[in-house]
């Protein structure tokens, strides 16, 4: 029986392969840009011959299935022109929003909640890639041929979207697209489908700065036992330091650092893609003790 496969667990590899603009070859022909939706929720969909399932933030084991909080895009992947036994991969999104976590709050909430949000807002399934097709494994496909066959077969409906990419003036694209989009995937026409980032599946995102105030050093187990795990980071709210996140992006020689000095109160510089509404930071890792700065200075700033 065909059955979703693991789509999220490798995004915590996603730090060792984000890159910037400079790092690109933009001229190369195997490569091509595609822009993501900013509060594009990663999910998969499988069609049956007795129903859909869409699973967003899957594992093979435990599949969070958020099919009965989008009748619309359930009501449009029957009539795309796909046969039974199809798995497809991509992103749902309500396409206007800049905030990566509504879409992700949307979809663990209540089903009314769901269907009332998208009573004023539509919500949209962009299609990046096909895994299965009518049982056939087209995963171990070149990229290039996947996003063909998507093209040639797939019939777009108003809920299901193929998702744009760019393989020419791909320099001016990302320039004239990032006012609109805050992450764009760099991929290998020759690439087989992965789940994760790699070094042929790149992820092209901007990184903010915040300076924020060391609170406390966890220390590791496992793997890191014997060093620091993490650091418990605050800013100042109404003059008051409130914590607000962990910070454990950071090299061995950063985390033994943090457990063999005493920086409770010193300010840290970070960089991370984005903060939460609850002010916690996405993917932040550290990039520098600030001794230079004074800790009061780090105020909360809602963005």
């Amino acid at each position: 029986m065909l059955k979703f496969v693991n789509l999220m667990e490798g995004n915590r590899f996603q730090k060792d392969f984000d890159i910037h603009g400079e790092d690109m070859d933009w001229d190369s022909s195997n490569y091509i840009l595609e822009p993501i939706p900013n509060d594009g929720k990663r999910c998969q969909c499988l069609i049956k011959s007795d129903s859909i399932e869409i699973s967003a933030k899957c594992t093979a084991d435990n599949p969070f299935l958020v099919s009965s909080k989008v009748p619309q895009v359930i009501r449009d992947l029957k009539n795309i022109n796909v046969p039974y036994n199809t798995l497809l991969d991509g992103y749902l999104s309500f396409r206007g929003s800049r905030d990566s976590n509504e879409m992700l709050s949307v979809l663990r909430g209540s089903d009314e909640k769901a269907l009332t949000r998208q009573k004023h807002d539509k919500i949209v399934f962009f299609l990046t890639d096909i895994i299965f097709y009518n049982n056939k494994l087209l995963s171990e496909f070149p990229l290039s041929y996947r996003k063909n066959f998507i093209r040639d077969f797939v019939q777009e409906k108003e809920h299901v979207r193929i998702n744009e990419y760019y393989l020419n003036s791909k320099i001016n694209k990302y320039k004239d697209l990032k006012k609109e989009f805050d992450c764009f995937y760099f991929k290998d026409l020759d690439s087989f489908y992965t789940f994760r980032t790699s070094k042929r599946w790149m992820i092209l995102k901007d990184h903010k700065t915040f300076f924020v105030v060391v609170m406390e050093m966890i220390p590791g187990k496992g793997r890191c036992a014997n060093t620091c795990g993490s650091l418990k980071v605050g800013q100042f709210i109404n003059n008051e330091l409130k914590y607000i996140s962990n910070i454990s992006g950071m090299t061995d020689e950063i985390r033994d650092f943090f457990f063999r000095n005493h920086c409770i109160g010193k300010v840290i510089e970070i960089k991370a893609f984005e903060r939460t509404k609850n002010g916690k930071f996405d993917e932040a890792r550290f990039v520098a003790l600030r001794k230079d700065l004074d800790p009061k200075n780090c105020i909360f700033e809602q963005e």
